[in-house]
């Protein structure tokens, strides 16, 4: 069970791929993520944006220019047909939830902890992942 038959994307914004010297991936092409996934039962997607920076600190200064970056991977993630969105920075986690604009594909967001945690047998579902087995089955 857990995240067995999910589509799901892997977004890593920028803060965990640079600079180069703190990485815990290839910058433009990262995997690791996505092997995590695929341990957990997910079937993982690729997608454009899902090493484009979300807008990170602007968040607190020009929240809406913040808004247009979570668009447009929201965007990028829902085209290349995740159902599930999970990442490991807990900035991006905060825009991609709370900067989400009216009219983003309604893709759920979860961080990696959730995600692991149901996944390994944790009872308790994060929301998000109940919304998407909800609407699976």
């Amino acid at each position: 069970e857990g995240l067995s038959g999910l589509r799901v994307g892997a977004y890593y914004g920028c803060t965990l791929l640079r600079p180069k010297e703190v990485a815990v991936d290839h910058p433009e092409r990262p995997k690791i993520l996505e092997e995590v996934l695929a341990a957990l039962g997910a079937e993982p997607v690729f997608f454009p944006e899902r090493v484009e920076c979300c807008g990170a600190y602007l968040t607190v200064t020009k929240p809406e220019a913040v808004r247009l970056r979570v668009s447009s991977i929201l965007l990028s993630a829902a085209q290349a047909g995740a159902e599930l969105l999970v990442t490991a920075c807990p900035l991006c986690h905060f825009n991609l939830t709370e900067r989400r604009p009216l009219g983003a594909p309604k893709l759920p967001v979860v961080y990696l902890g959730e995600a692991l945690a149901w996944a390994l047998g944790v009872k308790s579902m994060p929301e998000a992942i109940a919304k998407v087995v909800g609407v699976r089955g």
